[in-house]
């Protein structure tokens, strides 16, 4: 069986609509397959849509105040097409949110049913804390040591592979954007 390790990116391609295989993915993963994610990535793709909220908060308002300026526009011969077209952007816009939230959830449900949910113990914590593998981010680093906690790559799990190896399979995984294999081709990344 090869495990899939998917995190926060995963989810949040699906939500966005950036990746329609990922979708795809999540709905006929062969059984070959095991799906595996860290409990912290529910979390932190409810704080993404949260973000893309606040943004899109951020962008309606100022298509409200560029209708309300076209409403009030007697003159211009542009401005009543631009006010209908405005008002059907931002009905467009809003729509679009409500798929991005939909999916997310969607995808959140079915990974809750169908994927192995790697939950963060003090251990971890406190691995990510004294051993910095990703120092730009501490929410990726803690993501990193969840799943080398995880399965075939944990130390008291596999010892043939080392820490600079697990580091290695990562840096891969993270440059790459896509997937990456062990040695022995068992243990996937997506993201």
């Amino acid at each position: 069986m090869v495990i899939l390790y998917i995190e926060t990116n995963f989810l949040m391609s699906i939500a966005t609509g950036r990746d329609p295989q990922a979708s795809t993915l999540l709905r006929q993963m062969p059984a070959s397959v095991q799906l595996t994610i860290p409990s912290i990535c529910y979390m932190e793709s409810f704080s993404a849509l949260e973000d893309e909220v606040k943004r899109h908060n951020y962008f309606k308002q100022q298509l409200e105040n560029k209708i309300t300026e076209a409403e009030r526009d007697l003159t211009s011969q542009h401005a009543r097409s631009l006010f209908f077209k405005l008002g059907q952007c931002k009905i467009d816009y809003e729509r679009r949110r409500n798929d991005i939230e939909l999916r997310l959830r969607e995808s959140i449900e079915q990974l809750s049913q169908n994927a192995e949910m790697i939950d963060l113990t003090a251990n971890i914590i406190q691995e990510s804390l004294n051993a910095t593998i990703i120092a730009k981010d501490p929410t990726d680093n803690l993501i990193l040591h969840c799943i080398l906690s995880h399965g075939p790559l944990a130390p008291h799990r596999n010892q043939s592979i080392s820490k600079w190896q697990r580091q290695r399979i990562w840096q891969t995984t993270r440059s790459s954007r896509g997937f990456a294999g062990s040695r022995d081709n068992q243990v996937c990344f997506a993201h």
